[in-house]
This record gives C-alpha cells, sequence and structure tokens, in this order.
C-alpha cells in the first residue's frame, strides 16, 4: 500500500500508538472493535477526535467496517477490522518502531 494518505494515517498511528495500542492489539489478535464513524471527516479535527481518526481508517482502506443496528433513535456503530496481511503488516510495523523509538505520545485519550 503505498498512497498519498500514507503519510498521515503513519503520523496518527505514530503520535498516538500508546493510546491506540488496546484496540490495535484486538485488531492485530484478528478481533474487531465497534466504533461510530464520522462520514463526513472533517480532517481539521483530526487531532482532536477519535471517530475522525477511525473514519479516516475506515475511507482510506486502513480499516473494514461492517455497520451495525443500534436502537432507533442512536447513530449506528461498526464493527471494525484489519482488511488484510498487508494492512496488517503496517500496523504491526508502526506500532513495534513506536515501541522501539519510545517514540509514542498520547495527545488525548482514544476510545479503548
Amino acid at each position: 500500500m503505498n498512497t498519498s494518505s500514507n503519510d498521515l494515517v503513519r503520523e496518527q498511528l505514530e503520535r498516538r500508538a500508546l493510546a491506540l495500542e488496546p484496540a490495535f492489539a484486538t485488531l492485530l489478535d484478528g478481533g474487531s472493535i465497534e466504533r461510530v464513524l464520522d462520514e463526513s471527516v472533517p480532517l481539521g479535527e483530526l487531532d482532536r477526535s477519535d471517530e475522525v481518526l477511525w473514519s479516516l481508517l475506515v475511507f482510506t482502506g486502513y480499516l473494514r467496517a461492517e455497520k451495525r443496528s443500534r436502537g432507533p433513535m442512536e447513530q449506528p456503530s461498526h464493527l471494525l477490522s484489519i482488511p488484510n496481511r498487508e494492512v496488517r503488516g503496517v500496523y504491526t510495523t508502526i506500532f513495534r518502531r513506536c515501541i522501539e523509538l519510545g517514540a509514542a505520545s498520547v495527545p488525548f485519550a482514544v476510545s479503548p
């Protein structure tokens, strides 16, 4: 995977590696996580909103999303999972490098 979105995705994942680690541990183990996605993806809010980050990862192909039905008055959620081996390798490389370099920071709390 070598697209223009790679740099933005890598930067966001590296900056948030410690906060994202529990969710990505589940994903890397072949599991899925449930999140509400923002379909408009306002990139200006990327640093302030975890929904925007998860949405970006889905819309750039770094995560697969399956819509889940919730209550009639609730915003729909999605089950997110890693779509393929290539993307799993990207995540593994990013998180391994952050751990080795100790470069991860936590600018805000990301929902587990």
